[in-house]
């Protein structure tokens, strides 16, 4: 079992690995530039550095190391981060982007980019969170 989850890219878009990390219960040390702040938050659940000054990184990654106060209070703060984010929750996200696009192609006039092949709209009542217990699944009618 790790400790720490280092990542030290010039940039990530997203940075999955980083909050996979952080549902292990890893302290993290993620890149500064790309979309890691949409679930890092430097100093509260992770260590958020400029990758590309080595220094910078040397001195953040020594404090996870010589500070186990800092590793613990990282890492439970992270896991509770990551529980934020979940397979259903993502696909519902997906399945309200593609509602709009729908949406969208239904009063254009001319074809657009968004095409869809099988000729149905998702509707409302089609698609459902369902939570059983601590499980969340989507249903789909």
């Amino acid at each position: 079992r790790a400790d720490v989850f280092i990542d030290v890219s010039d940039y990530q878009a997203f940075g999955r690995t980083g909050l996979e990390a952080m549902a292990c219960g890893c302290a993290v040390l993620l890149p500064v530039e790309g979309g890691v702040h949409e679930y890092a938050v430097h100093g509260d659940n992770a260590l958020v550095v400029d990758t590309s000054s080595f220094e910078t990184v040397v001195v953040e990654l020594t404090k996870l190391i010589d500070d186990p106060a800092l590793r613990r209070r990282l890492a439970s703060q992270g896991l509770k981060a990551a529980r934020q984010y979940s397979i259903a929750r993502a696909s519902l996200s997906e399945l309200g982007v593609f509602r709009q696009a729908w949406a969208l192609k239904a009063t254009a006039q001319e074809p657009n980019a968004c095409t869809f092949e099988r000729g149905l709209a998702p509707s409302e009542s089609s698609n459902r969170l369902v939570e059983s217990g601590t499980e969340q699944r989507l249903a789909v009618a």
